[in-house]
């Protein structure tokens, strides 16, 4: 059997975006993911879906895996001819434990490839304001970890600024050392999980940043500054004035479709969680049905989600046809988002609603449709309430559920803590998320995006939630900025 490879990949502190491309190709490319605790969620539900996932983080109080049993785990699966994606938090050697997992590899003979990531000590810092360099203030950095506690001033490096990792179980200690060399009133700052949206930091001077630390319920995983560049932090932090810092906001939709929504969400500083509990699946007998014969009958067709432009193109295509099958027949879009895939497949759409729900297409139609044929490419199960109007104005409807949606084979990897931004983006993931979420609903600030996914959270929930004014991107974004307000 042909043997596999294990690559090392530096995760970075927590913010997923700090991951390198060639790290996220490595994960696209995974058969096999071995990633840590403390690694983000979207990393891993964002990687090949095929891809088989297994937690072996460690943290305080909590070991899933031994470090024996994580290289025993790459042995097996690179031996198995599996590529193996061992993702670790920051950076695969900084206090990682990688170099003990390249020699496991090295001593048998397994191919590895080394990618590294951005270490907690530069990001969590920079996302804090604090400059490890600056002239005249700092022209060398030191790193060292907390554990075990130092005793003497010899066991802390010596430069102009020092970065203790893992500091808290022994912070008294460390803190008592680091005063006896650099003095109780050098400039110090704690940072508590660094480029999260838990992200915390407290400053002052080695004298009192344990009891600052104190006072703030600062805990592990945490990391201690301390040198005159941490004076430069109330001038260079640009983190807390982002609107959404601190926020976390759950998008339930595919991975696929929250690329753009999660942009514009983390640019203005929120953590966005994928948690996909929809999928889409084809109805291939249903799909059978659309044919040459099938399009030429009908002079208006009807779209109601890119989700079915999409099943609509695949199947066109493999029965060896393309956009010009739609030559001379109007084609309505039911909002932007739909619109925008049939232009990707050469189709501009003749009509789109003002308001993007499927009924609202009844208003740019004329009220007599007599024996006009239409075609309705939708959903399985979808409102027939379009459908149904549409006969009554006396149109020949033809309704084709070509996909259906349904909760994923896979389960989410992470799940929502009180206090988080909830985005419904179909009545599915409403009924789904209430289903799966051991949680009662007003734990969260919850957001709709239309009038008929609010309909059903209204089914389940009777406290107050925002719903976007339009069925967007951008009007989800507006709606998460006017939770903050309400």
């Amino acid at each position: 059997m042909k043997m596999g490879k294990v690559t090392l990949v530096g995760a970075g502190p927590g913010d997923p975006e700090l991951i390198s491309v060639k790290g996220l190709r490595a994960l696209k490319q995974a058969d096999v993911i071995l990633y840590d605790y403390l690694v983000h969620p979207n990393l891993v539900t964002g990687a090949n879906p095929q891809a088989q996932r297994i937690c072996v983080g460690k943290r305080r109080g909590f070991h899933s895996r031994k470090q024996s049993q994580i290289h025993q785990l790459m042995k097996r699966y690179a031996l198995m001819g599996k590529n193996v994606v061992r993702l670790k938090g920051g950076d695969i050697f900084i206090f990682g434990r990688g170099g003990e997992e390249c020699d496991y590899l090295k001593r048998h003979d397994i191919p590895f490839e080394l990618v590294p990531g951005i270490s907690s000590a530069v990001a969590a810092t920079a996302y804090a304001g604090i400059p490890l360099t600056y002239r005249k203030l700092s022209r060398s950095v030191a790193f060292f970890t907390g554990s075990p506690a130092p005793k003497t001033i010899k066991d802390i490096p010596s430069a102009d600024t020092v970065v203790c990792f893992m500091p808290m179980r022994h912070l008294s200690e460390i803190v008592a050392v680091a005063q006896q060399k650099v003095g109780p009133t050098m400039p110090a700052a704690l940072i508590y999980r660094g480029t999260s949206s838990d992200q915390k930091v407290v400053s002052g001077h080695l004298e009192n940043i344990e009891n600052l630390a104190t006072l703030a319920g600062l805990t592990a995983p945490a990391l201690l500054i301390w040198g005159p560049v941490v004076e430069k932090m109330p001038n260079f932090d640009w983190l807390s004035r982002l609107p959404l810092m601190g926020k976390r906001v759950v998008l339930l939709r595919q991975v696929s479709q929250s690329q753009t929504l999660t942009t514009a969400l983390t640019q203005l500083g929120a953590d966005v969680l994928w948690m996909p509990l929809i999928e889409t699946v084809p109805k291939n007998q249903q799909l059978k049905r659309l044919d040459s014969n099938l399009l030429s009958k009908n002079e208006i067709v009807i779209f109601t989600s890119a989700n079915g432009v999409r099943f609509v193109m695949d199947r066109l295509l493999l029965m060896g046809q393309d956009a010009r099958i739609f030559s001379g027949k109007t084609i309505i879009s039911v909002g932007p988002k739909t619109a925008a895939t049939l232009l990707s497949y050469g189709i501009r759409a003749d009509l789109v609603p003002d308001t993007y729900e499927a009924t609202a297409i009844l208003a740019t139609l004329p009220h007599s449709l007599h024996h006009t044929p239409i075609l309705i490419a939708t959903a399985k199960g979808a409102n027939p309430l379009l459908s149904e109007h549409l006969k009554l104005r006396g149109a020949k409807v033809t309704v084709l559920g070509i996909y259906e949606t349904r909760l994923p084979k896979i389960k989410p990897l992470a799940i929502p803590k009180p206090g988080d931004i909830i985005l419904f983006s179909s009545s599915s993931t409403v009924q789904h998320f209430v289903n799966y979420i051991p949680m009662t609903l007003s734990d969260f600030s919850l957001v709709c995006i239309g009038e008929q996914t609010a309909d059903t959270l209204r089914q389940f929930y009777r406290g107050p939630f925002v719903t976007a004014s339009s069925a967007t991107d951008s009007g989800m974004v507006a709606a998460v900025l006017k939770v903050l307000q309400s």
